[in-house]
C-alpha cells in the first residue's frame, strides 16, 4: 500500500534532522519502527525491506540481546538479536539502530524509563545515563553502531530525560 501510493521511507534520524536542522524529506515520507530488537526483524522483516526498497528504524532493549545470546535458542517466533544479528541489520543499509535502553524496558515499580515521582532528578538522570551509555557502548563495540534514537519503552517518557538524551547525541 505505502509504495503503491508513492510514500517513501525513511529512518527516524531523519525526520529528526528535518525537524531540528530543515534537512529536507521526500514528498510523502513514513517511518517504520519495530521496538525491542526481535529476531523477525533480521529473518522476517528485512527480507520485505529489501524487496520493497524500504527502510525501518530497530530499536533493541540491550539485556534482551545478552539474554538471547546465552540461551542460544535462534527460534524467530520469540528470539531476540544477537550482537551479529544487529550489526547484520545495520549493515544492510536497510535498518537504522536505535537505543530501546540496556535494562529499564519493564513495568515493575519504575515504568520504563520513567523518573518515578519520588526520585530526584540527579539520582534519575544518573541511572538513566549509565543504563543508555551501556547499551550505547556495547552497540559501538559489538555492532560498530552508535545510536542516535532512542525509543522510550512503552512510551512512559520524563521531561527530565531530555538532557541526558542531548548529552548522549
Amino acid at each position: 500500500y505505502l509504495k503503491e501510493h508513492g510514500y517513501q521511507t525513511v529512518f527516524v534520524s531523519q525526520l529528526s534532522d528535518y525537524v531540528l536542522q530543515g534537512r529536507p524529506l521526500p514528498e510523502k515520507p513514513v517511518v517504520i519502527t519495530l521496538d525491542d530488537g526481535h529476531l523477525n526483524a533480521l529473518t522476517a522483516v528485512l527480507p520485505i525491506l529489501e524487496e520493497l526498497d524500504m527502510k525501518a528504524t530497530v530499536s533493541v532493549v540491550g539485556c534482551y540481546t545478552e539474554k538471547s545470546i546465552a540461551e542460544n535458542d535462534p527460534n524467530p517466533n520469540y528470539a531476540y538479536l544477537t550482537w551479529q544479528g544487529i550489526e547484520a541489520l545495520q549493515n544492510s543499509g536497510r535498518v537504522e539502530i536505535g537505543n530501546h535502553t540496556f535494562q529499564l524496558h519493564e513495568l515493575s515499580d519504575r515504568r520504563g524509563a520513567e523518573k518515578k515521582c519520588n526520585e530526584s532528578t540527579a539520582c534519575y538522570q544518573a541511572l538513566l545515563r549509565e543504563d543508555l551509555t551501556r547499551l550505547q557502548t556495547s552497540l559501538t563495540q559489538q555492532c560498530g553502531t552508535t545510536p542516535r534514537v532512542f525509543a522510550y519503552p512503552y512510551g512512559f517518557a520524563s521531561p527530565e530525560s531530555l538532557d541526558v538524551l542531548k548529552e548522549l547525541g
